[in-house]
């Protein structure tokens, strides 16, 4: 009886406080004519129908955060990861969300800086965050000039 009364309320414990969140669906979009009106070329593919020189593999991440102000020193805890300390961190209390597009800004300014008007094997993917950062996102691809 004391185990049937037990597995009684087990169960109701366990369905009784149970949360039930929503069904979240997004879509999103990338406009790339701007940057095709401004003679970047840019697609997923890995492969193209025309002749190319390949300039450079090109990578760029945002993550979400706070804005760095340009007061205080900024000390890092180690040169590898670039980790920034909490106590010499002096932020502008405006918060930073990281977007697909503003990745993808910053991948064809990195094409352009080596040289390239163009980028292939385009790749835009999600960071989920950590304890220590938030979420964000990460692009790559190969910076070519055609």
């Amino acid at each position: 009886m004391k185990k049937l009364m037990l597995l009684t309320l087990l169960a109701a414990g366990l369905t009784s406080c149970s949360v039930r969140l929503p069904v979240v669906r997004t879509s999103s979009a990338i406009d790339y004519s701007e940057y095709a009106k401004q003679g970047i070329f840019l697609t997923e593919s890995n492969s193209v129908n025309f002749s190319y020189e390949p300039i450079a593999s090109v990578s760029a991440i945002h993550l979400s955060g706070y804005e760095l102000s340009d007061k205080g020193e900024k000390k890092f805890k180690d040169d590898v990861l670039g980790s920034l300390s909490g106590t010499n961190v002096v932020t502008t209390g405006v918060f930073s969300s990281a977007t697909r597009s503003s990745v993808l800004a910053e991948l064809c300014k990195k094409a352009h800086l080596a040289g390239g008007n163009g980028i292939i094997n385009l790749k835009i993917n999600f960071v989920p965050a950590t304890p220590s950062t938030y979420s964000g996102y990460e692009a790559t691809g190969m910076a070519i000039k055609k």
